[in-house]
């Protein structure tokens, strides 16, 4: 069971700073905090490796070829396959997965091949959970039924990979708790498309401006041991930028902490992080190289 958590959850929760539309003078450090916290989680995903089961559909399948899979993905499960003539999908029963630096590859010795191809292939995977990237904003409006959402603020297809995930929700100074989470199954330099709406929350319009934040499936004890660790990082760098934690504590309206009392903060978050991350059931890789034989 996993929870599907965006950026601006995760950040919000971390640094307890969601700037209304009345807090004006704080909006320029607002930026540098959530920024900050991106970074944090990221750093914290980077150290707590977690990895979640997933399902790619409409996978490209041609005889002799191998599949381009994404970097995040770093074990195939599975992979069923049929052709137009099919009812059903049937399991190949051979395939290597062959990750390098450079590339990530599966390939198929499944015999005989035939009436195998196409686009009608579904991929059961083991993955990493990746980075959040950095928000995007709506270029335009949309209604409850649309299915394409162009951005601005970025280049999507350069740092997301389809499939996956982002949550819709009005911009950072309009107080609301609305939010809709999208599931996409195609990306582009301008924004997504073969949109699923409502995944989570109600298919509602969106305004131009609306805030576009990566989400993540997450398992619900994952969640601490990441909170616990980007904390930590977060207490680092604010002592390394005083000026930068002065500006902080007044926008969240906390009280200034000492270094003393800073550093036993950063290690208690530091070992409440080691102790849950000890406790998480962790899926584990099988052999990049492995082949899969299955008895037909």
């Amino acid at each position: 069971m996993y929870r599907i958590k965006s950026l601006r959850q995760l950040r919000t929760q971390l640094t307890g700073v969601r700037l209304s539309a009345a807090d004006t003078s704080l909006w320029s450090i607002g930026a540098t905090i959530n920024e900050r916290a991106r970074i944090a989680l990221n750093d914290a995903l980077g150290n707590y490796p977690i990895t979640v089961r997933g399902m790619y559909h409409s996978v490209v399948v041609s005889a002799g070829e191998p599949i381009v899979l994404p970097p995040n993905i770093k074990s195939v499960v599975a992979l069923r396959a049929k052709s137009s003539s099919m009812t059903a999908p049937i399991e190949l029963t051979s395939i290597r997965h062959v990750p390098t630096a450079m590339t990530n590859l599966l390939y198929i010795n499944h015999l005989p091949f035939v009436g195998i191809s196409g686009s009608g292939a579904e991929m059961e995977t083991i993955e990493e959970v990746g980075d959040f990237t950095k928000d995007l904003a709506l270029v335009n409006s949309i209604n409850a039924t649309d299915i394409t959402v162009d951005v601005s603020g970025g280049i999507p297809d350069t740092v997301w990979v389809a499939p996956g995930y982002f949550e819709l929700s009005p911009p950072p100074h309009i107080n609301t708790i609305q939010r809709e989470v999208v599931q996409f199954f195609g990306v582009s330099s301008s924004g997504f498309f073969k949109v699923v709406r409502g995944v989570i929350g109600t298919p509602i319009s969106w305004a131009e401006g609306s805030v576009v934040s990566c989400a993540r499936p997450l398992p619900p004890a994952a969640e601490g041991v990441i909170q616990k660790a980007a904390q930590a990082n977060m207490y680092e760098f604010w002592m390394a930028h005083q000026a930068q934690y002065d500006q902080y504590t007044a926008a969240a309206g906390i009280q200034q902490l000492d270094i003393g009392a800073l550093l036993a903060l950063i290690r208690s978050y530091q070992a409440d992080a080691d102790r849950r991350y000890k406790k998480l059931k962790v899926i584990k890789i099988p052999p990049v190289t492995q082949v899969r034989r299955r008895a037909r």
